[in-house]
């Protein structure tokens, strides 16, 4: 090409960009990448910019591709097609690049978006997620998950980082409403009081003896939802620290029979209170059709037979 910035550049003198978010790299896919690129050679080039710091070993520093960059130095190749464009004016434009135009090719694993991401938050200075869903090109759920995860405490980002125990980031991700809420009471309200609930927790999980699917702790939010709306936190603390405590006690501690029951007197006031305010004088005549004054007497015989029983 003329504006020769379609080249074949030597792969040796290529090296990743040290702010790419992508951090893990799955030998399954770069396998079947690699076969990919054997039987039909690298389709899409790579994008790199020069590298102008003086003295640098490499002159290229990659943009996007790495996955393709890595296959080809596997596969043993010499060069890889490559688009040279400028260089980004600064870290912000640099790690910005890369999300727009990785993230929708191959989405990134989670936690390493969100510890980009807590870069980026940091460089604009913002953490509106409205904000950084469209710089990003994240969607806004995708910011909210990152956002749980970076809240908790920095001791788990390498377990989270490299999935160490079997604990994924929607463990941390379901049990948040429950940390959050835990931190805001003085028992918990430092990194160092909830990490040693969480440090019980997390074995309690690998073990598969209590619980064993992380869509379980919503039990646990509706204990929480039930004691809390209560006034009685330190119900559900007591409850909460015998399960992390004792190895053998299911989740189904959890379970309180009088949830139900107050959902259904909260829907009862409710249509009750509905009600009330449409059967005013002005709406009487709404009423008049036969088979609503069939139901008002129906509704009216049931009130009698519930008033006669309380009574």
């Amino acid at each position: 090409m003329d504006n020769k910035t379609l080249q074949d550049l030597l792969v040796s003198e290529i090296e990743p960009n040290p702010h790419n978010p992508r951090l893990i790299f799955d030998d399954n896919d770069l396998d079947d990448l690699k076969e990919s690129i054997r039987n039909a050679t690298v389709l899409v080039p790579i994008t790199v910019y020069r590298n102008d710091v003086a003295d640098a070993t490499n002159k290229y520093i990659l943009l996007d591709g790495e996955r393709r960059w890595r296959c080809v130095k596997i596969l043993g190749w010499s060069t890889i097609p490559a688009n040279i464009v400028d260089k980004p004016k600064d870290v912000t434009q640099n790690i910005l690049y890369m999300f727009n135009i990785h993230y929708f090719r191959k989405q990134w694993e989670l936690f390493p978006t969100a510890l980009k991401l807590e870069k980026i938050i940091e460089l604009l200075k913002t953490d509106k997620d409205s904000i950084l869903s469209s710089t990003t090109g994240l969607n806004l759920t995708t910011v909210k998950r990152c956002k749980i995860l970076l809240w908790y405490p920095e001791k788990y980002r390498e377990a989270l980082l490299y999935r160490k125990d079997k604990i994924s980031t929607d463990f941390f991700i379901e049990f948040f409403p429950i940390a959050k809420r835990l931190k805001d009471d003085e028992e918990y309200n430092s990194d160092v009081k909830l990490s040693a609930a969480i440090d019980k927790l997390i074995p309690k999980f690998i073990e598969g003896k209590s619980f064993t699917d992380v869509k379980e702790f919503r039990e646990m939010r509706k204990a929480l939802a039930f004691y809390d709306g209560k006034g009685q936190i330190t119900e559900f603390k007591s409850i909460f620290k015998k399960f992390i405590s004792e190895s053998l006690i299911s989740i189904d501690i959890f379970t309180v029979s009088d949830i139900e029951t107050e959902k259904l007197k909260t829907n009862v006031l409710k249509n009750i209170a509905y009600l009330i305010s449409s059967f005013d004088e002005k709406n009487s005549e709404l009423f008049s059709d036969l088979f609503i004054v069939d139901q008002l007497i129906q509704l009216r015989k049931k009130l009698d037979e519930v008033i006669l029983k309380i009574d």
